[in-house]
């Protein structure tokens, strides 16, 4: 067994010295999880325009949701 290798469920890495960091080896295997992430952030992305959507109707400035957005990033 290599010093360097390791294993982390169903996928497998090994150490690349020529570019200093651990590489993913057998990708195909994790495809599933990986469509499974993209799916869920793109439901939850979704989630949230709609809701900022709603919330920017309901607003009497339109100008607001900016000002809301601009609060959540800011602090």
């Amino acid at each position: 067994m290599n010093l360097y290798s390791c294993k982390l469920h169903k996928l497998s890495g090994t150490y690349s010295p020529i570019i200093d960091a651990c590489v993913t080896l057998n990708t195909s295997r994790g495809l599933v999880s990986y469509l499974g992430v993209l799916v869920v952030d793109v439901v939850l992305l979704l989630a949230l325009l709609i809701g900022l959507l709603r919330y920017s109707y309901n607003l009497k400035n339109p100008v607001g949701i900016w000002k809301l957005l601009y609060q959540q990033v800011t602090t």
